[in-house]
């Protein structure tokens, strides 16, 4: 795990840590999802194995489908349903659980793309003390890294209180032309998160997702 949320390979990130360098952008990595890829089957897993997500879990997974719905220019289109079927996760590019029962802390975890498709699953635990803005910002945030987004400040965690720079790897920490540069306190994709958030995009976010999609 890095930044407690992605979920990598040991070999890369043994990389990551090899290639670190300072940068100061938005940043993706060098797979995003292509093609016919970019209409995305979502799953709001509803099962009673204690992994289905709660009613304000399956709110805020609609606000962030939306979220990602109402960008101007961008070629990403989600279609949300929800279920717990095996034929439904089956069918799902990509399914969004409660994955409580297994972690401690407070977060989500995904991974990036892969074969031109995007990370399927996507977990997020222990946000029950948390309004639903905050569950709205960490299912919004773990999506992106699903499409492909870096940490905004992954070069230096300014949003955490252990500040480190992850490394870029062969994954790669690309530059996203038209973000500005430094850190930008209010992205929604920052390392880490507080009980305030808004669950939304800034202009900023919303400018690389459009470069890139």
């Amino acid at each position: 795990m890095i930044g407690g949320d992605i979920a990598i390979s040991e070999k890369e990130l043994v990389k990551m840590a090899e290639t670190s360098q300072g940068n100061d952008k938005q940043y993706r990595t060098r797979n995003l999802v292509t093609g016919s890829n970019r209409t995305i089957d979502i799953l709001g897993f509803t099962g009673n194995n204690g992994q289905g997500l709660s009613s304000r879990g399956q709110t805020a997974l609609q606000y962030a489908v939306n979220n990602y719905n109402r960008l101007s220019g961008v070629t990403l289109n989600f279609r949300l349903t929800y279920g717990s079927s095996q034929n439904a996760i089956n069918r799902a590019d990509m399914v969004v659980f409660d994955n409580s029962i297994n972690e401690s802390g407070s977060g989500g975890v995904a991974g990036f793309p892969s074969g031109g498709r995007p990370n399927k699953f996507l977990s997020i635990f222990n946000l029950g003390s948390f309004d639903t803005d905050v569950h709205e910002h960490v299912i919004t945030h773990e999506i992106g890294h699903s499409v492909g987004l870096r940490y905004t400040d992954w070069f230096n965690r300014a949003s955490c209180d252990n500040r480190q720079n992850e490394g870029a790897g062969s994954i790669g920490a690309i530059r996203i032309n038209g973000t500005p540069s430094g850190n930008d306190g209010t992205s929604l994709m920052n390392a880490c998160f507080s009980n305030d958030e808004n669950g939304e995009f800034n202009g900023n976010d919303r400018t690389a997702l459009a470069r890139i999609y």
